[in-house]
């Protein structure tokens, strides 16, 4: 539920991710439809690089749009988070992909139109409920 408050109220949700036992903090957003696009428009120019080149590409143009911050490291614009995550070890920046990819399944599952109804919406009511 808060999910969807917090995409109603704001146009987007945010997670805090513990990584490495705790060691590493981040707070991530979901990524919006305009930020895709930006991605795969950006993506679409790579036709010469190799599948491992582009998917890395990938995570790292996600995270930059989406990582709000890192161990107290908040972010004013997506190139500042970019060359913060480009000198984070590979491993954390996978871990950070994989736990970002499943808090938008999380948003995903959590925005269908019965739960949107039921968290946002007073059910009609029926005769008998009146006279309750």
């Amino acid at each position: 539920m808060k999910l969807l408050e917090e995409i109603f109220d704001k146009g987007y949700a945010t997670k805090d991710l513990k990584l490495a036992k705790g060691k590493i903090k981040a707070v991530v957003k979901n990524l919006s439809a305009e930020e895709q696009l930006e991605i795969e428009d950006k993506l679409s120019t790579y036709k010469d690089k190799s599948n491992a080149f582009v998917l890395h590409q990938y995570s790292l143009q996600i995270l930059e749009k989406t990582v709000l911050s890192v161990n107290g490291n908040s972010f004013s614009s997506p190139k500042d988070t970019r060359e913060y995550l480009g000198k984070l070890p590979t491993p954390i920046v996978d871990t950070l992909i994989k736990e970002q990819n499943k808090f938008e399944k999380e948003i995903a599952k959590a925005i269908n139109p019965e739960l949107v109804d039921k968290t946002f919406f007073e059910k009609d009511l029926t005769p008998e409920d009146s006279e309750q």
